[in-house]
């Protein structure tokens, strides 16, 4: 009543502060409204305890899942594309993409995987898998030029699921041809606030390699976006783990499986079909470049700068 807002407006709803306030706007007749962040909050992080007035959506799939889990009209929903994904196109920049590259020790040059890891919480033995491309790189597996270049998520660094256990493992694999680019991350309580230069290096690190490899995280269209061949490590190295903690389990989670069916992006189950993947997607970079962008269209309409 203080504020007196005319508009309030929600990013995360199964928050409980955020849904307090959509709920206390409600009751007071101020028009309320969610403008979603990411592409699994519909469906992966728990129901929605206040359905805003309006939903400012991605694109379409977000805006089905929208109707389909809530009964919202499509009148009250917007689709207006991704604004920190139209910032990434526009921050891309050659001479700083290969700035960046000679700062971490890699040749520009020369082709690289990009390697974006998540949390342990969902990928537990990703980091063993990151050492085996690593070996893989050095023993000439895939030519003699090939880089690596490894990302831990800022989770893995900092916050409730970090673990730091994996850190000493990846200083130890930088070599000539493997580099890691740890995040710029912002020192307040959320729980990723990632630097805004972080966002500019991200960018053209993504926009400069040969091939993105992530376990299931938004990376995956950030990749799309600068038309990247797309593979999904869906499996615990040489470990058997049991299904609900295993990597397996994320081609379960509904937007996951979304992309999947699209084809737009590749999941691989086995370090084997891990290495063919690699070599197919450096021999033939365009081979799914069709369904690459049916896949970003469904998941955030026209990348047009204009979100």
């Amino acid at each position: 009543k203080q504020i007196n807002p005319r508009v309030v407006v929600s990013t995360y709803p199964v928050n409980f502060i955020e849904g307090s306030m959509l709920r206390t706007g409600k009751d007071l007749g101020i028009t309320t409204v969610t403008q979603l962040l990411s592409w699994d909050n519909i469906t992966c992080k728990g129901r929605f305890p206040v359905v805003s007035d309006y939903f400012i959506a991605w694109g379409g799939i977000m805006k089905d899942e929208l109707i389909e889990y809530y009964g919202i009209g499509s009148e009250r929903i917007f689709s207006t594309g991704v604004p920190h994904f139209d910032k990434s196109k526009t921050l891309v920049c050659t001479v700083k993409k290969e700035d960046y590259l000679k700062e971490m020790g890699l040749d520009p040059v020369k082709p690289y995987i990009f390697f974006g890891m998540s949390s342990p919480y969902f990928a537990p033995r990703e980091i063993d898998i990151v050492e085996r491309l690593a070996d893989l790189i050095s023993r000439d597996i895939f030519g003699k030029d090939l880089q690596l270049l490894i990302r831990p998520h800022p989770q893995n660094v900092e916050g409730g699921m970090e673990d730091r256990s994996w850190l000493p493992r990846l200083d130890k694999l930088v070599s000539e041809r493997v580099a890691v680019n740890y995040p710029l991350t912002e020192k307040n309580n959320l729980p990723w606030n990632v630097n805004e230069r972080d966002l500019e290096v991200l960018s053209n690190l993504i926009a400069g390699s040969s091939i993105v490899i992530n376990s299931g995280s938004t990376l995956s269209i950030e990749a799309l976006i600068h038309n990247k061949p797309v593979l999904l490590t869906l499996f615990d190295g040489d470990s058997i783990l049991k299904d609900y903690n295993s990597a397996r389990r994320l081609s379960s989670y509904f937007h996951l499986r979304k992309v999947l069916n699209a084809k737009g992006v590749k999941a691989v189950y086995h370090y084997e079909d891990l290495k063919k993947s690699i070599l197919l997607a450096l021999k033939e970079p365009d081979s799914n470049k069709e369904l690459r962008e049916k896949t970003l269209f469904m998941e955030c309409g026209n990348i047009d700068g204009k979100s």
